[in-house]
């Protein structure tokens, strides 16, 4: 049942992600605001529903935190082409799934799932408009 669940989910997702690439929705500043407190408030259940100790649950934000400031230090640049900032985004993705795997053990691979449920749902709330 879980995985017919999940494969309705991805798929919606895949639809969903299709269509947005066909048209961005301009978000509003509250839809914005929302948004935020709703991938935090889904941050915070996923490992809470993984069941991730307090001390995986700091470590796991500051290994993310890390990758989101090389993010956005790497889309500031304007000296590297867009494929070198491609290849190293996905470079400082590998290392931040390789920190969060050391970080959270056999309970990453739960914890990823639902991620990616909830980023499924994230999605639908941002593309139904403003």
């Amino acid at each position: 049942m879980k995985r017919l669940l999940l494969i309705c989910s991805l798929f919606v997702f895949a639809v969903t992600a299709s269509a947005q690439d066909v048209a961005k929705v301009e978000l509003s500043k509250e839809k914005k605001a929302e948004l935020k407190k709703m991938k935090e408030a889904n941050l915070s259940a996923s490992f809470e529903e993984a069941g991730l100790t307090n001390e995986q649950i700091k470590q796991a934000r500051t290994a993310m935190e890390d990758a989101t400031d090389k993010s956005n230090d790497l889309k500031a640049n304007k000296k590297m082409s867009d494929e070198e900032k491609a290849e190293k985004k996905k470079a400082i993705n590998d290392e931040k799934n390789a920190k969060l795997k050391e970080i959270m053990g056999d309970k990453y691979k739960p914890w990823n799932e639902i991620r990616k449920r909830q980023k499924a749902q994230e999605e639908a709330f941002a593309s139904s408009g403003s």
